[in-house]
This record gives C-alpha cells, sequence and structure tokens, in this order.
C-alpha cells in the first residue's frame, strides 16, 4: 500500500468522528481549559520530577499521542545531560543513549520495570539499547532515572531508562491516528544505479501510526491499549574519509609512539577514500496491552509489543590505500605515491527485531500495602546478509598531494584520468557472509512496598527478588571466494559525478552483474571460508540474581530512603579458538562471575513548598559487554576494524554521589533545578586502540582493558516555564520556554606499554551538552516550536595517545514544528529537522578532520485525528 492510499486510508477512518465538534479546541463544554501540546508534555516533565523518590527527568507524550520525535532515541536527548552515540558507518539517525556523559553500554534500559536488550550493531554483543526501533507512541512516559536506590537494576553508572507504557484503566479512554508524508531534498549526489534492494529514488517517504486506550465492561473493569506505526524512507550519504596519520623521523622511519623522535612536519594520511550508500528503511510493529480489575484491590495485565525494522543499504567505497614516501614542500604539504587502489561495492541486508511480553499482578493488600509480581520475556535479534566484491590497480606513477594546514585537509591527484580508467582494473576479492545474532531473556521479579510512595509519611519499606537470565548469540557464515584476476569489463563504471567532499571521479562496482555473469563461475576457498566463520561466533550465558531492601521514613518536610541490592550474577562465555592461525570450530569456555552488596540512601528536604534540596549515594556496578568477554575476533572490512574480546575483565565498580536543589513556581508550569553530580569508578573499562598491517591493508584493532580508575563530575541546569507572565503586549502568556544545560568534568588513568597514561575525559562523554526548546501558543489550540540541542566533541575511541584518538565533532541541530487545529478532533502539523544542515564529523585527534558522514534536512507534513 503506497503513502497516498495510507493517507486515503486515514481520512476516511477519521473524519466522521472529526466531524462531531461541540466545543472550541481551547476549553471544555464547562469552560474548563485543555492544555495541550508542548504545555501538556513540560507539565507532565514537571509533575514526574516532583512526585519521585530521587532524582528523574522524564518525557510524556501530548494530547495526540505524539513526542515530536519519531522514536524515543531522539525524544531523550531533550533531556539535560542525555546525548545520542552516533557510529556514523551510515546511521543518520540517534540510536544509544549517553547519560551523564556515560557510555550506553553503562546504563540500563526497562519497559515496565523488565530490562531490555539489543541485538542490533551487527549482534557485537553490547549492553546498549537501540531506542531508534521503539517508537515514542508505545510510552506514555519515559522516565530516566539518575539517582539510583536499591529496587533498581545494579548494573547502572549513567542512568537508568524506564519506559512505561499506557495503561487504560488508570488513565482516559483516548484514541488517535497519525498519517504524515517525508520530504527529504538530499544533501549528496550519488549515483544510484547499481542500489539494490527496496531502495526507491524518491525524496519522499512517510509515517502512519494509532493509537487506542479504551476501557470496557459492566464496571469499566477491562481495559485495552493497542497501537501501531508503519515508517518508510530512502536516501543516500555520502562520508570522504581521510584516514590514519603517520609521524616520521627525519631518517623517514615511523616515530616513536611519543613522538620523541618526530621531525616536526605534519602527519600525512596513508588511505583516502569516499563512500556513498543508498539507503532504504522501514519501521514497523505494534503494541497491545490487556488489562483486568478482578476485584476493588487486584489487577491483572498481559502486554506485548514487536518492533521490526528492515535496511537495505548498497554502499559504494572507493580506496586509495598505501599511500606512502611523503616527500614535502612545506611542513603542511606533501606528496606522496598511490600504492593500491580498490573499489568495494557492499549490498547489506539488515534486519532488527525486538519483541516482548510481560504479566503482571498488581494486589492492593491494603490501602498501604502493595504487592507486584512480574513475569517476562524478551527477543531481540540481529540478522544481515552481506555481498560484496572488489577490483583492485596497483599504479605506476599516480601520486597525492596532500595539504594538512586546515582541520579538514584537501587533496590533489596527480593523474585522476588514470585512477578511473576501467582498463586497469582487475578483480581481487568477492565474500558473502551472513549473521545471525540472538539476545534472549527471561525475567521474574516480585516487590513489595508498605507506605513507599512519595506522599507517604511515617515509616515504610520496599523490598523484592529479581531473577533474570540472557543468553546471547551470534552465528557468522562466510564465503569467501577464489577470485582469478578477470578485468573489470561492463561489471564496472564512472559515474558522471564527483562525490561529496571528494572532487574526483571514482569507480563503481555494479553488484548484480557482478553476481549473474561472475560469481557463478568463481570457486570458493573452503579454508579460508571456515575460519573466517568461526572467527566472530561466540556464545554467552549471564544470570543475575538480586534482593533488595529499602526502608523509609517520611515526615512533613523530610524523607529518607536507605537501602542494599544484593546481586549474584553467574556468567559463561563460549570463545573461538586459533588453532594455528585458523579457526576451526574449537572452543574455550569460561565461567566466572562476581557478588557485590550495593548500598544506597538519599535524602529529600522541602524547604517550603516549592523549595526542595535532594541528597543521595549510591554503589552500581558496570558489567563487561557480553562481547567484551566472548568475542575471539570480529573484522568489518568496511570500517577496516578489527575488535577482540578480553574474558578476564572485571565489573566497574562506581560510587555515585549527587545534589540537586528544585524551585517550583508558576503554579505547578515551572521548574528550575539545579544539580550537581560525581562518580567515582574503579576498574573502568576502555578500548585500546592500536593499528595492524594484515595484507598491504591497514585496521583499526581494539581490546577492551581495565582503566587504573577514573571519575566524572558535572552540573546540570534545567528550566521550565509554561507560561511566561511577564512578557510585553500580544506575547504575555503566550510563550513557553524548557531549556537545560549540562557540564562535566572526567579523569581516567589507565596503563599502556607499562606507562601510565592520564586522560581527561571517558568515552563518549562530552564537556557540555545543551538543549533548548520555546513554542508560541497560536489561536484555537495551535503552537509553533522552536527546539535546538547542541553536543560539544567527545570521545570515540582511546588510543596510548590523544593525538591518535577518534573523536566526534561538536554538532548542533534546530528543529521546528507548527501545529494548526482544523476542528478539535483534526489537527494539521509541518515539522522540519536539522534545519541548519549540520553534518557530523569525526576527527582523527583534536584537530584534523578524519570523515564527515552527511545529514539531510527533512520536512514533514502530516494531519492528527483524536478524540
Amino acid at each position: 500500500m503506497g503513502f497516498a492510499s495510507l493517507g486515503a486510508l486515514a481520512l476516511a477512518m477519521a473524519f466522521p468522528a472529526a466531524a462531531q465538534v461541540a466545543s472550541p479546541p481551547d476549553s471544555t463544554d464547562d469552560g474548563e481549559v485543555v492544555v495541550t501540546g508542548s504545555a501538556l508534555r513540560n507539565q507532565e516533565t514537571i509533575s514526574q520530577r516532583r512526585k519521585a523518590l530521587g532524582i528523574v527527568d522524564s518525557i510524556g507524550q501530548d494530547d495526540t499521542g505524539d513526542l515530536a520525535d519519531e522514536t524515543l532515541a531522539e525524544a531523550l536527548i531533550r533531556l539535560p545531560g542525555v546525548n545520542d552515540m552516533q557510529t556514523l558507518y551510515g546511521e543518520q539517525t540517534a540510536k544509544y543513549m549517553s547519560i551523564r556523559g556515560i557510555s550506553p553500554d553503562l546504563n540500563f534500559v526497562s519497559f515496565d520495570g523488565i530490562g531490555m536488550f539489543s541485538a542490533s550493531n551487527d549482534g557485537a554483543g553490547s549492553r546498549r539499547v537501540d531506542l531508534a526501533l521503539i517508537p515514542t507512541q508505545v510510552a506514555q512516559t519515559t522516565q530516566v532515572y539518575k539517582t539510583f536506590t536499591a529496587d533498581l537494576d545494579g548494573g547502572v553508572i549513567g542512568g537508568a531508562t524506564n519506559i512505561v507504557p499506557y495503561s487504560a484503566l488508570d488513565g482516559r479512554n483516548q484514541w488517535n491516528l497519525d498519517a504524515r508524508v517525508e520530504y527529504r531534498p538530499s544533501s549528496t549526489d550519488v549515483d544510484t544505479r547499481n542500489a539494490l534492494g527496496d531502495y526507491a529514488d524518491t525524496k519522499f517517504g512517510g509515517s502512519i501510526k494509532g493509537l487506542i486506550v479504551q476501557r470496557f465492561g459492566a464496571q469499566d473493569q477491562f481495559g485495552v491499549v493497542a497501537s501501531a506505526s508503519y515508517t518508510q524512507e530512502s536516501w543516500t550519504a555520502s562520508k570522504p574519509n581521510i584516514n590514519a596519520r603517520t609521524y616520521l623521523t627525519a631518517a623517514g622511519r615511523p616515530a616513536k609512539e611519543d613522538l620523541s623522535d618526530w621531525d616536526g612536519n605534519a602527519a600525512m594520511p596513508n588511505r583516502v577514500r569516499t563512500l556513498n550508500y543508498t539507503k532504504f528503511r522501514k519501521l514497523y510493529g505494534g503494541y497491545l496491552g490487556l488489562e483486568y480489575r478482578a476485584a476493588p484491590n487486584v489487577t491483572l495485565s498481559a502486554s506485548a509489543f514487536d518492533y521490526r525494522q528492515d535496511e537495505d543499504q548498497t554502499l559504494n567505497d572507493y580506496r586509495v590505500d598505501s599511500i606512502a614516501s611523503p616527500v614535502y614542500s612545506s611542513p603542511n604539504v606533501a606528496r606522496m605515491k598511490i600504492g593500491v587502489i580498490r573499489p568495494f561495492v557492499n549490498y547489506d541486508r539488515f534486519a532488527t527485531e525486538s519483541r516482548g511480553a510481560i504479566l503482571k499482578t498488581r494486589w492492593e493488600i491494603d490501602p498501604a500495602t502493595v504487592l507486584e509480581l512480574r513475569g517476562a520475556y524478551g527477543l531481540s535479534t540481529f540478522d544481515n546478509t552481506d555481498l560484496g566484491a572488489a577490483y583492485t590497480y596497483s599504479p605506476a606513477a599516480d601520486f597525492v598531494t596532500f595539504d594538512m594546514s586546515k582541520p579538514r585537509p584537501t587533496f590533489e591527484f596527480s593523474n585522476p584520468a588514470d585512477m578511473v580508467n576501467l582498463a586497469n582494473y582487475r578483480a581481487y576479492s568477492a565474500a558473502d557472509s551472513t549473521n545471525a545474532a540472538d539476545f534472549e531473556s527471561w525475567e521474574g521479579r516480585g516487590d513489595l512496598r508498605h507506605n513507599y510512595s512519595s506522599d507517604s509519611l511515617g515509616l515504610g519499606f520496599a523490598a523484592g527478588v529479581d531473577f533474570r537470565t540472557v543468553d546471547a548469540a551470534r552465528d557468522m557464515t562466510t564465503t569467501n571466494y577464489v577470485v582469478p584476476a578477470s578485468a573489470i569489463g561492463a561489471i564496472g563504471f564512472v559515474p558522471g559525478n564527483a562525490s561529496f567532499g571528494f572532487p574526483y571521479q571514482t569507480v563503481y562496482v555494479d553488484l548484480a552483474k557482478f553476481n549473474a555473469q561472475v560469481k557463478p563461475s568463481l570457486a570458493v576457498n573452503p579454508a579460508s571460508s571456515a575460519s573466517a566463520s568461526f572467527a566472530s561466533d561466540y556464545g554467552y550465558r549471564e544470570s543475575i540474581l538480586a534482593g533488595y531492601a529499602n526502608a523509609m521514613f517520611a515526615a512533613d518536610r523530610t524523607r529518607i530512603i536507605a537501602g542494599v541490592r544484593i546481586e549474584d550474577v553467574d556468567y559463561r562465555a563460549k570463545v573461538p579458538q586459533r588453532v594455528g592461525t585458523v579457526f576451526n570450530g574449537t572452543e574455550q569456555r569460561y565461567d566466572g562471575g562476581y557478588r557485590y552488596a550495593l548500598p544506597s540512601v538519599s535524602v529529600t528536604q522541602d524547604f517550603s513548598d516549592t523549595l526542595r534540596l535532594r541528597a543521595a549515594y549510591s554503589k552500581s556496578l558496570g558489567r563487561p559487554a557480553f562481547s567484551d568477554i566472548a568475542q575471539a575476533e570480529l573484522v568489518n572490512n568496511e570500517s577496516l576494524t578489527i575488535t577482540k574480546g578480553n574474558p578476564d575483565l572485571r565489573p566497574r565498580k562506581a560510587d555515585n554521589f549527587d545534589l540537586a536543589l528544585e524551585q517550583y513556581f508558576n503554579g505547578g508550569d515551572g521548574l528550575v533545578a539545579l544539580s550537581g553530580f560525581y562518580k567515582k569508578i574503579d576498574d573502568e573499562i576502555f578500548e585500546l586502540r592500536t593499528t595492524q598491517d594484515r595484507g598491504g591493508i591497514l585496521y583499526d584493532v581494539t581490546t577492551p582493558l581495565n582503566a587504573t580508575s577514573a571519575s566524572l563530575k558535572g552540573i546540570e541546569l534545567q528550566f521550565i516555564d509554561n507560561d511566561i507572565a511577564w512578557l510585553p503586549g500580544p506575547l504575555r502568556n503566550k510563550m513557553g520556554v524548557s531549556f537545560n544545560v549540562a557540564r562535566m568534568w572526567a579523569h581516567m588513568s589507565y596503563v599502556s606499554g607499562g606507562n601510565t597514561i592520564e586522560r581527561d575525559n571517558l568515552l563518549f562523554q562530552p564537556d557540555w551538552v545543551i538543549n533548548a526548546s520555546t513554542y508560541f501558543k497560536l489561536p484555537g489550540d495551535g503552537e509553533l516550536r522552536v527546539a535546538y540541542r547542541w553536543a560539544d566533541k567527545n570521545l570515540n575511541t582511546v588510543n596510548a595517545q590523544p593525538y591518535a584518538d577518534y573523536v566526534l565533532k561538536a554538532r548542533g541541530q534546530m528543529d521546528a514544528s507548527l501545529r494548526l487545529p482544523i476542528t478539535e478532533r483534526v489537527i494539521v502539523k509541518l515539522e522540519a529537522n536539522n534545519l541548519l544542515g549540520n553534518d557530523y564529523s569525526m576527527m582523527h585527534g583534536y584537530f584534523s578532520e578524519r570523515y564527515t558522514l552527511t545529514q539531510d534536512r527533512k520536512f514533514f507534513a502530516g494531519i492528527v485525528f483524536k478524540n
């Protein structure tokens, strides 16, 4: 069904109901003002912060079930101290959340209190959760806990995110249907002739989603929540890449690691390449929740969700490699000989799915005592089919001249016509692979609370047990072909246009023709295929048994909570082992475990009805990623990286200190909060990066290690005013604003090569994160909203020396939306994302640019129907 048909269906379904207009959209029949849009979301944020037992930031839906962001990943980066982590291998959406400068692998994500795990990111075995897979529509509220009490999972250092689904029995009846069209003018000119899969050469995409929350039955004892969504888009992207840096001595040899014998000339690259993508994405799925109030004090519920994302990606990679022997004409300019040129093509079919089911019982034993029991199942899968081929040419006398004087280096080829002469190219390699990763979890937990809520007085307690098992496995199958040095012929072509950031024509490989005309005649290399297949497999099982107890004392203006959580963790890892120089299926099993007591205490002091001070201390863990322990070796020929595991890793141990002052004003429509935090982390895990030559190609090799120590401190300022009364004239009581800023300082020390190295940053930790949005109320419940977010540079890899680090460049993004009610039940929305057209750039060290991944502007026109 096309998007025009979807839009027509939406209109047909919704207009009969939409025509029943009884009152203006900004009031009810009795004159009560209805809060909508951004004001409603801000009110939810303030309310959740005020009633929380700790420091909790949250984001909620507006009256149309919309967060003005498509996925939870995009929505959560509006919160204080929350930033997205980009891996930049073709992604153009936020996926993983860094909280307070802490890696996404050290955050915990739960759905209705049950842990979530994610096999995305090539099934790499990380603990980060792909929130780009979860539409905002499923969550009534999403909470980010920044202080940790004993009832929260112990494996969290940055923050614990909990997705709270709608409840029909505890909320109001509602429904909405939202259809929108996307227009995406491409910022790149990528030749799409060899694009495979479902990619469509169009600037248009779109989505449709719906939500219904309904009670029914003679006493409204039944409830149903159902939502579904579908999104589809195609786009292109480019990523020019000037890779690696070689510092030389006066004799022309590589300098020592500490650069003590460096000749002072600019370090020169040994590779320049351009990567051009065609991308197709389809995200779809839904949620179903059923509730039954069996008695006035007993509620039973069953819920399930299933979300899937299918992506087709064709990558044209033109690599100019083994560039060497610089001859300097100035300290920043050198002419170098080109060793080899290789055009690659890779087609990937990515399929990522996250599903889960939860059974829950809530028994209100008496007005002050509640028992909740939960049982849950979760499954996250990642499947990829990767088909690739490459050709090669070793020119006799082609050169490139680099100018490294500016942050974005420039280059000039001496004979560009020779570099795109198809007669020069011969077949180099061909390989197919499949990647199947499954993360399966089972969890059961019980929680008993007595007199334990934000409005309780006197003594209370909370106690519970939690048992969870997670099985993570990846099965890779690789077929390496024996490729004779045949001419490229009609398999190759030269696009008429140059690429973004790469001002020369390149050579493309037509994979469809290669698969049809060349591959059927190729023999398979069984030895290398078998070894490559086994090398990237792994298996990991983790079992956690936890028990906790919290005691609370609450007076009129003082609340104290103290507790302890005991966690017992066992794990078993199966790691492929080399036999000689190959992997033949032999595995090494590693068994381990640990047990920790994790105490916590928090104090809340109200100086008045609107002024509050919070203080908290907790001890928590940062569990190693599954693949940190279980992975033997993963070779990525697209990103030219190799990752290895380390079965001797210890979990991180963090002491967390928090202090916050909160002032509520404007009758619940305003909040100003100043928070400070300090985290002392022992056995911090980082990935040390080195360089390794494999067959003339340089790969970045990363291995996880425990640092000696690390620390992080920071401050967060949050300000919300929904209804600014002091503005003049027509602006008075028509504008609202939300602003937050986080400033962080970090320190890490680790041992490399027998030397202790001190660093003033942590992985994925920016120094500054800023978010701001303002909205203006239009007549008839309309709204104009502008939002801007900015994150400072942050570290993506740790090298033995900072000059070789990969650092994500600081970036800002401006978004805007216009809400125009047509009737009480029909709303038109116009939205624009990335209005300033900001790209993502990765730096090599802190000055020289390594690559830039283009980011498009996106424009949306949608219509919402609601009750």
